[in-house]
């Protein structure tokens, strides 16, 4: 509950972009879904002595995929799965009305 309150509070006015972090999401044609990426090393990170972020995700209508992973200044991998990403599969239709 205290995060909920916390979150009650934000606004997008006292929202930052993160410069180099900005997602580019594309339509794929072949499953109906969306894939999006960060480009390049753009995005800097400090997390668990990481110099920049690499998120991707792939959406379609059964399943979400997201992947989130740091590097070190010698592109060597210090956080995040490294076998791929996390899977979310629709196991029941949701009653959007």
């Amino acid at each position: 509950m205290e995060k909920i309150r916390t979150l009650a509070g934000l606004t997008p006015d006292s929202l930052t972009a993160r410069q180099g972090c900005a997602m580019t999401i594309k339509k794929q044609d072949d499953n109906n879904g969306f894939y999006g990426t960060m480009p390049g090393k753009e995005c800097a990170s400090a997390r668990k002595g990481a110099s920049y972020a690499i998120s991707e995700f792939s959406l379609t209508a059964d399943v979400f995929t997201t992947w989130e992973r740091r590097f070190d200044a010698n592109d060597r991998q210090v956080w995040g799965s490294e076998h791929g990403g996390y899977v979310f599969k629709k196991i029941k239709p949701y009653p959007f009305r």
